[in-house]
């Protein structure tokens, strides 16, 4: 059996259990998901989306305690997890595997039960993202954000908040001259501007009027609400013909896997 514990934020969980997803099937395996809601995530997954068909998901506030690392005196969690046949890769150990070239596949079938926490992609997908179906209620809005899209839509996504390398290394005037450029080849083009922070899409509609479009709600991530949202912006971005992205953000790569659709990274030289 494969368990993965997704990390990080929407995208960064999202591509975790792509890969676990890709993986078991792959070996024709089970595959068990342990969303855990955190200060990262405060969504449960069913709060998102729909089932996956053959995918046991268990929604928690921490990590099982066979599945944690240690506990903080001893090694009890080490101890059974030894006991019952587990396999445990933390991020890191993940990121070992991949740089030594690790057979993802044959390390599956040498364990009993191997889990993977991770907020990376660690096993390609053909079909990336293929099993993620929104609920029906973020799939309406979906479809009403991006009602007024046409072929010469562009996205935006820029990153703010807390992601300090995004802010440094991808600037807001960066995405001005992107944008103003794509103006420049064809006057037609329009922008979905997707982003986290309220003062970016009050200097992007200043700067280019109706041109920019965006949701009108106030840009958040404190509540549930505002990552169902960032959930409808992502499935929104990869409507369009090809999304200006953050630097040191998975969100607009995940956003132009989903369609497979052209991702351009914004950020200094």
């Amino acid at each position: 059996m494969i368990v993965v514990i997704p990390t990080g934020g929407l995208a960064n969980r999202m591509r975790a259990v792509d890969s676990a997803r890709a993986l078991s099937r792959k070996m024709k395996c089970a595959l068990q998901v342990v969303w855990v809601t955190n200060k990262s995530m405060i969504c449960g997954f069913r709060d998102l989306f729909k089932e996956i068909q053959g995918v046991e998901v268990i929604e928690s506030n921490k990590i099982p305690f066979k599945y944690a690392y240690r506990d903080k005196v001893f090694h009890f969690p080490r101890l059974l997890r030894k006991l019952f046949g587990i396999t445990l890769y933390k991020q890191w150990a993940v990121d070992d595997l991949l740089q030594e070239n690790v057979n993802f596949e044959q390390l599956v079938s040498s364990n009993k039960t191997i889990v993977f926490e991770s907020y990376t992609r660690f096993y390609p997908n053909e079909k990336q993202y293929s099993d993620f179906e929104p609920l029906d209620v973020l799939k309406s809005k979906i479809e009403k954000e991006t009602s007024d899209f046409n072929e010469f839509t562009i996205g935006v996504h820029i990153r703010r908040t807390d992601n300090e390398k995004a802010v440094e290394n991808s600037p807001l005037d960066l995405f001005a001259e992107a944008v103003q450029k794509e103006i420049n080849v064809d006057d037609r083009h329009n922008f979905y501007l997707a982003t986290d922070d309220q003062e970016v899409k009050k200097a992007m509609m200043q700067a280019f009027g109706d041109r920019i479009r965006t949701n009108s709600n106030r840009a958040s991530r404190k509540k549930c609400e505002d990552v169902q949202q960032g959930l409808v912006e992502l499935f929104a971005l990869s409507n369009t013909k090809k999304v200006y992205g953050s630097y040191w953000s998975s969100f607009s790569h995940a956003a132009c896997d989903l369609t497979g659709i052209e991702e351009i990274t914004v950020r200094k030289k």
